[in-house]
């Protein structure tokens, strides 16, 4: 989806799940670029109808990424990539930014096991918006993912050293995450 509201954000998780169950799916991959910020410490996924002028109502204007990220890991056995691209700075009007609040994503509180948790940044910090319609972190990746046979971990290195070199070493993405296996964008076949 791109430029979702809420409502249609949501309906998209749920479709997802759906179709991830029903499936009995072994590799889910969920990726967001857009705002995202830290509330009471919960990461927060800002759809386009958020009106983000009242602190009350932010809970009920975005969405909780771990709620999301539970939501479409369905299986234990399940590997669940989540590919986070947020945010380019804190989107709250400057009213609203206080203790609770803070720009960028914070590291989640949840079990990590079977997910492999990317984020474009380090855990507070803001990314940079690069100089074409992708960020550094989203041009890196389009760049490196259909590589043949090379494991999630092989692509992010490379990720990492691109966005370093693009930013200036102002930018490292953070990976969060307890693997049960390896996973592949482009696995080569076993013949």
């Amino acid at each position: 989806g791109i430029d979702l509201d809420k409502s249609s954000f949501r309906n998209l998780v749920s479709d997802f799940r759906a179709k991830v169950k029903a499936a009995n799916a072994e590799d889910v991959v969920f990726f967001y670029a857009g705002h995202g910020f830290t509330l009471d410490g919960l990461n927060q996924l800002v759809p386009a109808d958020a009106g983000l002028n009242d602190k009350k109502l932010l809970p009920y204007e975005t969405l909780r990424l771990d709620e999301v990220i539970d939501d479409i890991h369905v299986s234990k056995s399940q590997s669940t990539v989540i590919l986070l691209d947020a945010c380019s700075n804190n989107p709250l009007p400057k009213q609203l930014q206080d203790s609770d609040t803070a720009s960028g994503l914070a590291r989640l509180q949840t079990s990590t096991k079977g997910k492999f948790i990317v984020y474009a940044t380090q855990p507070g910090q803001v990314t940079r918006d690069g100089k074409g319609k992708n960020s550094p972190f989203t041009t890196a990746l389009l760049t490196y993912i259909e590589e043949p046979a090379q494991s999630l971990n092989d692509l992010l290195i490379k990720v990492t050293n691109d966005v370093d070199t693009a930013t200036n070493g102002e930018q490292l993405p953070y990976v969060q995450t307890t693997p049960t296996r390896n996973f592949y964008f482009n696995p080569v076949s076993q013949t």
